[in-house]
């Protein structure tokens, strides 16, 4: 109830984001009433449309097992010029602490412990990546849409900037160590 009565009259309700696995945001969707699986396709579309060159590709969702039941169909009929992209290996999977919320049946098909090719990932990436977010939230909940897209846009890119020159600075620092 609290959340009914906190959301009422908003138009966007929420974000669905998609991040790498090394925790720089590739693309970010509102929401508006709830998770329509449109918003979430979307935001995976934009993320891969530029990355024609992955071989097969790993998606964590917190509602995966459901997710997973139409995806393909759902993008060759909405990106049908993207087929090609399908001849990737796509797996669909939930995030390891979202997992023991769901049943049996769904901990072992979507589990990241039983896939192959994942070594020891944890899927739940995103996740670390809210919580400086959430600190824009109290000013973006007032925004317009375009000033709180290009603020969230400048925010994700600022952190994706860094994590770069934080990654160059770790690779520098470990050639320079002696044996």
């Amino acid at each position: 109830m609290q959340k009914k009565k906190k959301l009422k009259g908003m138009v966007i309700t929420g974000v669905v984001g998609v991040c790498c696995r090394h925790g720089c945001f590739c693309s970010m969707v509102d929401l508006q009433w709830g998770e329509r699986y449109a918003n979430t396709d979307y935001a995976v579309m934009n993320a891969l449309q530029d990355r024609k060159d992955l071989l097969w590709i790993l998606l964590t969702y917190d509602i995966g097992c459901q997710y997973c039941i139409n995806f393909i169909k759902r993008i060759i009929e909405e990106w049908p010029d993207d087929a090609a992209l399908w001849e990737w290996v796509i797996r669909i999977l939930v995030p390891k602490m979202h997992l023991y919320s769901h049943k049996d049946d769904c901990q072992y098909a979507f589990s990241l412990n039983y896939a192959k090719c994942v070594s020891r990932t944890h899927g739940e990436k995103i996740e670390s990546l809210w919580a400086p977010g959430k600190e824009l939230r109290g000013s973006t909940q007032e925004m317009n849409g375009g000033h709180r897209h290009d603020t969230l846009h400048d925010d994700h890119n600022t952190g994706n900037f860094r994590k770069n020159q934080e990654l160059c600075e770790c690779l520098q620092f470990k050639r320079s160590r002696p044996g």
